[in-house]
């Protein structure tokens, strides 16, 4: 016997306690987003529950747009138009009429993976009356829903009447069903690329998603077919590597797909070797980490610690603008303090830049150290002593790894002593030290550094086999290479001069959310990139610390103390002591 689809409209505040009615059934919340699209709030935040999951969040599926032809058009908050209506027809014991569409391929995405081998996506789509999957439909709700020029509102103009939207996006039935775009076409998924990929917006989530699904399905496909003239499938692959690297599954996937042809062994070797330096440099034992510290000026106190009665602040007039919730802010990896930072491995592999086209990281970094209470750091980025080291929270640290709509990831940094105008014949022969905790094991930290020398001597040979190569998109693959070394190693590299500050690099990965990232000009002029950790109700998440030491130039503990205090009376103050000359 089937499951029932049960709906239900609420508040997020109110998501966690709707009362389950039916046990039976498959149980779908909407709450409103605070989103806007053009000014107007009409998006809902679609989370799922069945009576096994009780105990659990419900699994947020996506957001969804929902029409009623009655709608106020005067009336911008659209949500809440719904909700009244859905309350109003509950009283009579009737359903509210409405149509809906997936405000993304991400939804659709989500929807077909959480129910694989199962109806109830489907039957949830026809229960919200989706439109993207019913002939004859789409004249049903407002063209400012669904954007015939964007990505997914091509698609979906595209498969009406031939095919399912669920089905495009699902690896299993996406070849099938581009075989049913171009049926009379030996090379489907090369124009599928070229009308659907290639020329779209990399920011446009649409593309990241329907990239996915293109690789995972090409690879099973590729892996049976044993493609002979593949060179321009290749190709298309090593945009899409360059285009969302960051992105694990997508890059796994290509990195196999190359692998097949012999050919490219050399390219697959070299970029799985930079996997593995990456991952031998990331924190993994997260429960058993160790403090990280953040050096800072005293005006980034008022940003980075604030009450949470943010009401308070406004009844009191306070002169600073306190309703944001503090938040750790990331620095786009390309806009680090060093100029220098970032390009050692570039210059040490004599990998040079010859691409006119500038490429923007997707990784966003923050930076910590295991060090407390250092002079040279006071000195170096706590505005010459006269700032404070903050010690951030254990908890908020392992609650910031275990996001999982966020990729953070936390890393040591790599310190080699070399001259980058010189050639390295053995990387075993170089200093290497990685940044470590006090009491951290000694054998372990020299493991790595030993396994950094094998991974960067391998990684060598097969740059300079790729280097001798004939073949003929030798060019392609060395920018590739290059591209990838410097977005995912390239940041977790210095010279040995600052080994002192054995620095941790906190990494978000950002393609998928364009949406979140904001700017800002320094002192200089300068236009930086940042972002922040989000939830799904697009609320940063508080940063949260454990003690505030006071530089040793602060003259007077009582000027910042009082203000820690007020904000968070757990929260240790302590002055620096180092005396400072």
């Amino acid at each position: 016997m089937e499951n029932n689809i049960e709906l239900v409209f609420c508040n997020y505040s109110e998501k966690d306690s709707v009362n389950h009615e039916d046990k039976n059934s498959e149980l779908f919340i909407l709450t409103p987003s605070k989103m806007t699209d053009n000014g107007f709030k009409r998006r809902f935040n679609v989370y799922h529950y069945n009576d096994s999951d009780l105990k659990k969040n419900p699994t947020h599926i996506g957001m969804v747009k929902v029409y009623n032809s009655n709608l106020d058009p005067m009336d911008h908050n659209v949500c809440e138009q719904i909700m009244r209506g859905v309350k109003k027809y509950k009283e009579q014991n009737r359903d509210f009429p409405f149509v809906s569409i997936g405000a993304n391929l991400h939804f659709y995405y989500n929807l077909q993976d959480k129910f694989k081998n199962s109806d109830i996506a489907m039957r949830f789509l026809n229960k919200i009356n989706d439109i993207s999957n019913k002939q004859n439909r789409l004249e049903d709700i407002d063209l400012c829903y669904l954007n015939e020029k964007e990505l997914f509102g091509k698609l979906v103009c595209k498969c009406k009447g031939e095919l399912n939207v669920l089905n495009l996006i699902n690896v299993a039935t996406f070849s099938d069903s581009i075989g049913k775009l171009y049926p009379n076409s030996r090379n489907k998924w090369g124009r599928f690329f070229q009308a659907y990929i290639e020329n779209e917006d990399k920011n446009d989530k649409d593309r990241l998603y329907l990239s996915l699904v293109y690789v995972k399905a090409l690879y099973k496909d590729y892996n049976a077919q044993k493609y002979e003239n593949s060179s321009s499938l290749i190709i298309n692959l090593y945009q899409l590597l360059v285009d969302y690297i960051g992105n694990t599954e997508i890059e796994k996937t290509i990195i196999k797909i190359i692998g097949i042809n012999k050919n490219d062994n050399n390219l697959k070797k070299a970029l799985c070797l930079i996997d593995k330096i990456q991952e031998i440099l990331s924190v993994s034992d997260i429960k058993n980490m160790h403090n990280l510290y953040q050096y800072t000026s005293v005006k980034s106190i008022p940003y980075l610690i604030r009450r949470n009665n943010h009401s308070l602040d406004n009844q009191l007039g306070s002169q600073q603008n306190y309703q944001e919730t503090a938040s750790l802010r990331f620095t786009n990896a390309n806009q680090m303090n060093d100029p220098i930072e970032g390009k050692l491995l570039i210059e040490v592999f004599n990998l040079s830049d010859r691409d006119t086209d500038y490429k923007l990281s997707d990784f966003y970094i923050s930076s910590a150290t295991s060090v407390d209470d250092s002079l040279p750091l006071w000195k170096q980025y706590a505005d010459e002593g006269k700032g404070v080291c903050l010690e951030y929270d254990s908890k908020y640290l392992q609650d910031l790894l275990a996001d999982k709509d966020d990729a953070v990831s936390i890393y040591r940094e790599c310190y080699i002593d070399i001259d980058p105008t010189k050639k390295i014949d053995d990387w075993s022969d170089v200093n290497i030290k990685v940044a470590s905790w006090k009491k951290e094991n000694e054998n372990h930290i020299e493991n790595i550094e030993h396994k950094i020398a094998d991974y960067l001597n391998e990684l060598n040979e097969y740059i300079q086999k790729l280097k001798e190569s004939a073949e003929t998109h030798q060019a392609k693959e060395l920018t590739t290479l290059r591209i990838f070394l410097n977005a995912k190693i390239g940041y977790l590299f210095k010279r040995i001069d600052y080994s002192y500050e054995k620095e941790f690099r906190i990494s978000l990965y950002r393609r998928d959310k364009p949406e979140l990232i904001t700017w800002n000009k320094d002192d200089e002029g300068a236009i930086k990139l940042y972002t922040y950790v989000f939830n799904d109700e697009e609320e940063k998440m508080l940063v949260k610390y454990t003690r505030v030491i006071l530089g040793p130039r602060v003259n007077d503990i009582d000027y910042i103390a009082p203000y820690i205090k007020l904000c968070d009376q757990n929260i240790n103050v302590e002055t620096s002591r180092i005396k400072y000359r």
